[in-house]
């Protein structure tokens, strides 16, 4: 491929909402634009994680100049350790975002002078990029779209958005901004979809706070929980003053909301007096009905203080009938069938349960249809790229763009690991490299795990079968009966002809392999049984324990 082509590398974001992360290349430079994780779903068992394929990197990390956050929630921000044990490159990113970036990295990683601070309008240059950072609305504060230069064109990459024009913090979205580059010319507009299916406007951030108030004045003699994403600052804002303003004492609690308040506060974009955030000791010591919760697990997480307040499972606090519980979030798709495990057992403590259903106690913080047809339209961009989203958002978003005159030839619906290349007048899909999932067990966070969630899942699904006997080291012959053992397969005991038959074809097994193989190898006879006991076992039972053989050689 010309390396005078511009090339844009989608390693994460378009198979759902998590793990956002592409690289753009041009001319031997490459700079990565985001490195997000995704929570696992609930048929990941055990995985902590799930990030973006590296190997793409991994194999051009002489070319890697930076690092470009657009925003610090962790679907942007989760996986920078996993990459920079990789590679060790400047980071840009606004200050909050940087700070929260920062928190995901050890100190044996990175110096302090690779982090780079930019704000709102500020231009940098690395190598033949130029990037801009261009202010956004979203959930958190801070967010910024990119538009970036290059000989080939300029692209202009949205960030996560929303047009809100009463946001929190007083911070518009700069679409005068968008507008000047349109006029410009865009080659390319790479946009937010994860609303591309909803129709209208999205609500300010505002509304939530309207209806915190309601709330508050309504259960004035009950203790309130506010359950919200540890990053939503805004949120998490909105919550602190209607406490203040109901006389309420503020405990946060959780981990990452603890650290995400702490750093949010520093640095200036959380605001709150001294006496009104209390620890959760002192909670204990203060009346119910004066007193707010803060705190995570709006996605049903069953780790998440929420969870365990509703099964009596954390530090003696638990949710009782004097509750009144906000789920103030919605589900990710993939997480309602935890989040409603969560709801029911809130129910069960006795508490007055408030979700989305109810009342507007969450608003999204991405785009609807309108707005993204007011970007497209402000852009005006020769070629359109639907990002962030599963693949029916991205869908939707190719029919908004097409139906405000973007040519249907020139919008690219893409799927993680495509390689699509721009010349002056051309884009065009050129490659493909890894872009499937990697699996991390937080116990073993530098191992991925893909390989021990595929024995996970079939030992959920099939159970296990081990099989033991003793074997002549010399001559594989085989001196003792062979035993049996299952667990989640079939009970034996019970299934005594089936029994028969599987010992008998282990026998069988190790009859043949011995007339078939000269010199007999422990590690190749295990592999013969795993294989063909597999298939036996599926003829008889169609199910498919994970064999595992158990040798004692004499």
């Amino acid at each position: 491929m010309n390396n005078k082509n511009l090339k844009l590398i989608i390693l994460g974001g378009l198979d759902g909402i998590g793990k956002n992360m592409m690289a753009f290349e041009y001319n031997g430079s490459i700079i990565i634009v985001d490195v997000g994780m995704m929570f696992p779903d609930s048929e990941m068992f055990g995985i902590d994680k799930v990030i973006p394929d590296f190997t793409y990197i991994r194999e051009n990390k002489e070319k890697v100049k930076a690092v470009i956050l657009t925003h610090g929630h962790e679907d942007h921000v989760g996986a920078l350790y996993n990459l920079f044990k990789e590679i060790t490159v400047p980071i840009y990113g606004t200050k909050l975002t940087l700070a929260l970036a920062e928190s995901k990295l050890r100190k044996n990683m990175y110096s302090e002078d690779l982090l780079n601070v930019v704000k709102p309008a500020q231009k940098v240059i690395i190598d033949e990029f130029e990037v801009e950072f261009m202010r956004v609305s979203h959930s958190i504060p801070d967010g910024v779209a990119l538009s970036i230069k290059t000989p080939v064109g300029t692209i202009i990459h949205s960030g996560d958005f929303k047009v809100d024009h009463t946001p929190i913090d007083g911070k518009v979205m700069d679409l005068n901004r968008f507008a000047q580059l349109g006029d410009e010319g865009v080659l390319a507009l790479l946009s937010d979809s994860t609303n591309a299916d909803t129709e209208g406007f999205g609500l300010s951030e505002r509304v939530v706070g309207e209806t915190f108030d309601r709330i508050f004045r309504k259960a004035s003699h009950k203790r309130i929980v506010i359950v919200t994403f540890a990053s939503n600052v805004h949120r998490i804002q909105q919550a602190i003053n209607t406490a203040r303003k109901h006389h309420r004492k503020v405990a946060v609690i959780g981990r990452s909301m603890e650290e995400v308040t702490l750093k949010a506060h520093e640095n200036g974009y959380l605001h709150y007096q001294d006496d009104t955030l209390i620890s959760l000791h002192q909670l204990q010591s203060i009346p119910p009905e004066r007193t707010l919760i803060i705190t995570t697990g709006s996605q049903g997480e069953s780790m998440s203080v929420i969870a365990r307040m509703s099964r009596e499972d954390y530090k003696g606090i638990s949710i009782n009938e004097n509750d009144c519980v906000v789920l103030s979030g919605t589900p990710i798709p993939g997480n309602e069938k935890g989040v409603n495990k969560v709801i029911n057992n809130i129910f069960r403590r006795g508490a007055q349960v408030i979700y989305e259903q109810d009342f507007e106690v969450h608003v999204s913080g991405h785009a609807c249809q309108e707005e993204l047809r007011l970007l497209i339209n402000l852009v005006r961009p020769k070629f359109f790229i639907p990002i962030h989203g599963e693949y029916r958002h991205l869908v939707a978003h190719a029919e908004l763009a097409d139906s405000v005159g973007i040519p249907r030839n020139n919008i690219f619906v893409l799927e993680n690991g495509d390689v699509l290349a721009f010349s002056d007048n051309e884009g065009k899909v050129v490659d493909h490299v890894p872009g499937e999932a990697v699996l991390i067990d937080g116990l073993a966070e530098d191992e991925p795990y893909n390989i021990v969630q595929a024995d996970r899942k079939l030992l959920s699904r099939d159970g296990i079968l081990i099989t033991s006997f003793a074997l002549r080291k010399d001559t594989s012959q085989l001196l003792s009966e062979v035993k049996l053992h299952t667990r989640g397969f079939i009970y034996m005991k019970e299934a005594p002809e089936l029994r028969a038959d599987i010992i008998q074809k282990i026998e069988e097994i190790i009859a043949d392999y011995n007339s078939a193989e000269p010199e007999y190898e422990k590690k190749s006879l295990k592999k013969t049984l795993m294989k063909d006991l597999s298939e036996y076992v599926y003829t008889q039972t169609k199910r498919r324990p994970l064999i595992v053989p158990s040798i004692l050689e004499i």
